[in-house]
Parts: structure tokens; C-alpha cells; sequence
């Protein structure tokens, strides 16, 4: 049983009007903000944890993770299991660093990844030389080491006869959630009737299958909420986040995806109906291809065929031991009109001290960069961990569709009699703001039961023009925000938490200073 305790202090001057109105829960772009399925973020979101938890929690989710490799190594998803352990050992220590570094190894060794084997197992020997496990390191090694050099007489490799009518053996793993929350809120007004104002039940599901052999690695998902909505003169709600269905031949190195399903890379921006196929056509270098149309809410359960896009990306790396590159083009028609036609790159860098990440997103139907991101993060040997984000950004991004926002309507093609196709790229441009961002932090683990982290962040939002009978939108300045938070651990109970909490905001609408106090205390003793 655990008991939580918050306490909020706030003091706030009201400032100036908002320079933006009528934001609402869609977000300023008027996009629906789109829940995000538990499995898509659980890895990267136990990691960022891990980076600012106290110990002993923090090894308890490392220890998690551990556990999380083991399985995937088990299956033969050695890939996957390469990215767990590389992000175990930017915060590990101790025993658990020693494991996940030969673990490391021997994962990229069974994915054919050799030469990162080699330097992994070489890394090892010179970190830990005299530990029990280092002969069997060296062993394996030597065994690549050899593996390499040209044998002195033609080996024949003789193949295994098939047996007539014999069955491919197939592992199968299915697994998955189903939930149910059910909301009512009533209103009680003297002298009047009870007036029920909401009166649902949410219904989630996350279904997942996957289908091993020799050969293939299959996966289906599908991930859904129902909302049943018992009021008069209401309809129930859908929304569909994912319905895939994923194959990888194992030999071939060919993969293919279908259904909905999102994608953050290769001038991708996220959610869509259709296709994606890659081809390792060298250990070093991926090829890929994507088709479908974009989902711009996932209450929208049918296919938008009216806008589609296609791709094509190219993968490489990992160079040097650290670097990898994407190259990407993509083009979006909208009912006929370019929507979006974009080139770009993506470098990324990883060690386990410091690693840094940016993407360009280059529009030359606008002749306008449509993002510029870079997220760095390095951690120093007094176990103080950096971090630094910078984003440029079209508010909304750069896309003819754009034109239609203050227009009345709520199609592009409603447009077509009224303006050019020039004109109506001009309207896009005026109606996309650009949003500009610096975030810098520190986390500094003072002891293990004891981290102090610390976040300053400046942004800002420029104004629009007035166009095509739509009025100009003022910018909204400079505006600064920023954090300090101390973590105590283990203070009058073993595994209870204290957090004290120091935030501070200076924007174009107000000024708030909030300090708040939480307590984690548990009734009896569990283990996580």
C-alpha cells in the first residue's frame, strides 16, 4: 500500500491576454493531441526515468530491463536487444555495467554485427581483465578473430537435406491488455432537477501476436479505445491508434509493414495508413520505402484517401562505432496539389557517455526549413548528466493544407475556385508560425539516495501576417520557464520518496512561481 502526499503553493500575476486565441485541447496546430500506446514509449520512457530516479529505484528498473534483453535475445530479436543494452549501460554500474557490456557484445556477435562485437568484447577485456568472466569474453573473441582470417583450404558447406513434408517449427507469443473506466459527474442545485453532465465508459484494448521461425518474425497489433456514451442524443466514440501487420524474413533481411501504424523517421511525421518496406542491402547500409495517408486523428477510424504520400530513405551506419545517417525525400498530394515535398537528413551519435541526435526537415515547395531539431546528452565522470534540446519549427508545419485555416472551410479543394495554386501556398506560409525553443538541464546524483535536477528553457512563438481576409496573430515574445527538483530517498522508511518541487514561468499572459511537496510512503513491504 503506498500513501501519496502533495502539497501546492502558487502566487500568479495575470500579465497581458493571450496573443494566440482560441487554443483548446486540439493544440495550437488544431491537431488532436493523440494518446500514445504504453509499448511505443515504454523502452525510452524507462530510460529518461532511470537518468533522474533515486536509487534503489533506479536498479530495480535497470534490473527490469535486464530482464526485458534476456527476452528478446531468447526470441532472436537481437536488434532490439542491441538497443535495450546500449541504453542499460548509460547508467549502469557495478556488476550490472559488467554483464550488459558482454551481453552487448554477444548480441551484436548473433546479429551479425561483428566488428561491433569485436570492439565490444575488446572493451570489455580492457575494463574488467582480471574478472572470473573475462577468459570466456576473450574465448569469444578470439573465436571472431579467427572466423576472420581466409582459411587455407575451400571449406565446402554441405547442405542439410530437407525431410519431404516437413513443417516450419513456429514460436508463438501473444499478449496484451484490455481495460475499462467509467466516468459520471452530476450537478446537485437547490430548487432544481439533478442534471447529469457526463455519463461514460472507456473501453481500451492493445492486442499483440507474434509468430517466430526459422525464417520469418511475424507481428500483429492492434491497440483501440471505445468510448460508450450513456446520455441522450449522444453517439459513442472510436478512436484507432494502431492495426498492423508486420513480416521480416530473417535471411533476405526484408521487412515489410501494413495497416496503421506511426513512423518518426524518413520525413515521416507520425501516424498513417499504409505501407512501409526496408531492404538491408549491406550490413552498413538500408533502404526504405513508404506509402500510405496520413491520420490526422484517430477518432477517424476509416482511410483518408484524399491525401497521400511517398517516400523513400536511406539508412547508414553504425560508422566508426558511434554514427549513423538518414537521407530521406517525401511528397504529399492533397485532392490533387502538392500538400508537402520535403528533403532531409538525420545524423545521430552514441556512446555511453555522450550522444547527441538532430534532424533537418527542408521543404522546396516552400523553400523553407520546416524543422531543425538537436538533443544532446552527456554525462560527466562526477555523475552530473547534461542535457541540451534545441527545436525550429513551423507552427503548423508547412503544408498547402494550411491555407484553408480562417477560410471557412474544411477542405482544400473548397478553395480551388477562389485562389491559385500559388496563392494558396502564399496562404500556407502566412497562416505557419515559427515556434523556436532552448531547454538546458543538469541532473546531479549528490547520493544514492539523494539527485537534484534542474531545467531552464526559453521559447518563443513569432506572429503571423494578415492574408486572405485573416486577420495577423501577434507573437508571444520571449517566454522563460524553469524548474528545480530534490529527490530524497530512504529518508524515515525503506523505499519511501520525498520530492520537493520549485517552479517558476515569466510569459506574455503571466507570471507563476509554484513550489510543491510530494511524499511516497509505503504501508507494507513490496517489491517492484
Amino acid at each position: 500500500m503506498i500513501i501519496s502526499v502533495k502539497t501546492n503553493l502558487a502566487n500568479q500575476t495575470d500579465g497581458v491576454e493571450e496573443a494566440i486565441n482560441g487554443v483548446d485541447k486540439e493544440g495550437l496546430d488544431g491537431e488532436y493531441i493523440e494518446e500514445v500506446s504504453e509499448e511505443e514509449k515504454v523502452l525510452e520512457a524507462e530510460v529518461r526515468v532511470i537518468s533522474t530516479e533515486k536509487m534503489p529505484i533506479a536498479e530495480r528498473k535497470l534490473e527490469k530491463l535486464m530482464e526485458n534483453a534476456k527476452v528478446v535475445m531468447t526470441e532472436g530479436n537481437y536488434r532490439r536487444a542491441v538497443q535495450i543494452y546500449t541504453k542499460i549501460l548509460r547508467t549502469a554500474a557495478g556488476d550490472m555495467k559488467k554483464q550488459a557490456h558482454e551481453l552487448l557484445g554477444l548480441a551484436r556477435e548473433r546479429n551479425d554485427q561483428f566488428a561491433h562485437a569485436k570492439s565490444e568484447y575488446k572493451k570489455y577485456l580492457n575494463c574488467y581483465p582480471l574478472e572470473p568472466d573475462a577468459e570466456r569474453v576473450g574465448q569469444r573473441l578470439a573465436g571472431l578473430l579467427t572466423a576472420a582470417k581466409k582459411p587455407k583450404m575451400r571449406i565446402v558447406k554441405v547442405k542439410k537435406p530437407k525431410k519431404i513434408n516437413e513443417k516450419p517449427k513456429w514460436r508463438i507469443r501473444n499478449y496484451g491488455s484490455y481495460s475499462n473506466f467509467y466516468y459520471r459527474n452530476q450537478s446537485l442545485q437547490e430548487g432544481r432537477d439533478t442534471r447529469v453532465n457526463r455519463n461514460d465508459l472507456y473501453t481500451n484494448f492493445d492486442l499483440n501476436s507474434r509468430w517466430i521461425s526459422e525464417d520469418y518474425d511475424i507481428r500483429y497489433k492492434y491497440t483501440a479505445r471505445h468510448q460508450s456514451i450513456f446520455l441522450p442524443d449522444k453517439e459513442n466514440k472510436s478512436r484507432l491508434s494502431a492495426l498492423s501487420l508486420e513480416v521480416r524474413h530473417k535471411k533476405s533481411d526484408l521487412y515489410g509493414k501494413i495497416g496503421r501504424q506511426s513512423r518518426h523517421s524518413g520525413g515521416v511525421l507520425g501516424r498513417f495508413d499504409g505501407a512501409h518496406i526496408s531492404y538491408d542491402i549491406s550490413p552498413k547500409v538500408v533502404i526504405n520505402g513508404v506509402f500510405g495517408f496520413p491520420v490526422e486523428r484517430t477518432k477517424k477510424t476509416n482511410v483518408n484517401t484524399e491525401k497521400k504520400f511517398f517516400g523513400v530513405s536511406a539508412d547508414f551506419g553504425t560508422f566508426n562505432e558511434h554514427w549513423d545517417y538518414t537521407a530521406f525525400f517525401i511528397t504529399q498530394d492533397n485532392r490533387g496539389v502538392i500538400d508537402r515535398c520535403a528533403i532531409g537528413g538525420e545524423v545521430r551519435y552514441f556512446n555511453p557517455k555522450k550522444s547527441f541526435f538532430t534532424l533537418i526537415d527542408y521543404d522546396v515547395l516552400f523553400n523553407a526549413v520546416n524543422i531543425f531539431s538537436f538533443n544532446g546528452h552527456w554525462t560527466l565522470p562526477s555523475r552530473t548528466i547534461l542535457n541540451l534540446m534545441c527545436n525550429y519549427r513551423r507552427s503548423p508545419l508547412l503544408m498547402t493544407n494550411n491555407a484553408i485555416r480562417g477560410q471557412g472551410v474544411m477542405e482544400l479543394d473548397d478553395l480551388f475556385g477562389r485562389y491559385t495554386d500559388k496563392e494558396l501556398q502564399s496562404l500556407a506560409v502566412d497562416r505557419s508560425a515559427i515556434s523556436k525553443s532552448f531547454t538546458f538541464g543538469a541532473t546531479q546524483q549528490i547520493s544514492d539516495d539523494i539527485q537534484l535536477t534542474g531545467n531552464f528553457t526559453v521559447s518563443r512563438l513569432e506572429g503571423t501576417v494578415a492574408s486572405g481576409g485573416v486577420d495577423a496573430v501577434p507573437g508571444t515574445g520571449n517566454q522563460y520557464y524553469s524548474s528545480l527538483q530534490l529527490n530524497i530517498n530512504n529518508i524515515f522508511f525503506k523505499n519511501d520518496s520525498i520530492i520537493n518541487g520549485l517552479r517558476c514561468s515569466n510569459t506574455s499572459r503571466r507570471s507563476t512561481y509554484a513550489y510543491n511537496i510530494s511524499a511516497r510512503i509505503p504501508l507494507s513491504p513490496y517489491n517492484s
